[in-house]
C-alpha cells in the first residue's frame, strides 16, 4: 500500500508533452499564444498545462531550465 505522505506524481498528459516539446527545441521565449500556435491547442489548454508542469513537475522543469540556461 503507498505511503499517503508521499508525494504523488502526476503522470503528463499529451498536452503536456506537446508544450515540453516545443519549449526544448525553441531557442527564443515564447509567449502562451506562440506555444498554442505551435502545439495546435487552445491557449486555456496550455496555461493549465504550464502550471500543472510548474506545480507537480518540479524536477523535470528544474531540469529543461538548466538545460535552457547553462
Amino acid at each position: 500500500m503507498p505511503n499517503p505522505k508521499q508525494k504523488r506524481q502526476k503522470v503528463l498528459s499529451k498536452i503536456d508533452q506537446k508544450v515540453i516539446e516545443v519549449l526544448q527545441k525553441e531557442t527564443k521565449t515564447l509567449t502562451l499564444q506562440e506555444i498554442s500556435n505551435k502545439t495546435g491547442e487552445a491557449p486555456q489548454k496550455i496555461a493549465k498545462s504550464l502550471w500543472k508542469l510548474f506545480v507537480y513537475n518540479e524536477k523535470l522543469v528544474n531540469e529543461m531550465l538548466l538545460q535552457i540556461y547553462l
